[in-house]
């Protein structure tokens, strides 16, 4: 299964995000819901980084699998950035919109968080 969290601050601002886990809806290469979640995450970090250009921290490891993190430090300290907010509710309603669907191979939660 894979696990979404959506990091928001005090303002509601999504201030990061973290994924792990496998979808394991079928087998490597043929899995759609891994696909779906991999390219609707990479395009919202590949957009942020051409498009919007806020700072980021990511940490990525498959071995721990298939984690991902992303923060936004300006974000997580009170900061805000409609473009960067729009991009991010672009990725949490896509990933909600597969939740729907696919509820038995991905679960997303949502965290106000003091610090991402």
């Amino acid at each position: 299964m894979i696990n979404a969290c959506i990091y928001k601050n005090k303002s509601n601002n999504i201030c990061g995000f973290e994924l792990n886990g496998h979808a394991d809806f079928s087998g490597e290469g043929s899995d759609i819901v891994c696909s779906a979640v991999s390219l609707l995450v990479i395009n919202t970090v590949n957009s942020i980084e051409e498009f919007i250009g806020e700072e980021m921290n990511c940490e990525a490891d498959e071995a721990l699998g298939g984690f991902l993190k992303v923060t936004f430090p300006r974000i997580q300290e009170g900061g805000e950035n409609s473009g960067l907010n729009l991009i991010l509710k672009v990725m949490e309603k896509g990933l909600a919109d597969l939740e729907k669907e696919y509820g038995d191979f991905i679960k997303v939660a949502t965290k106000e968080v003091p610090i991402c």
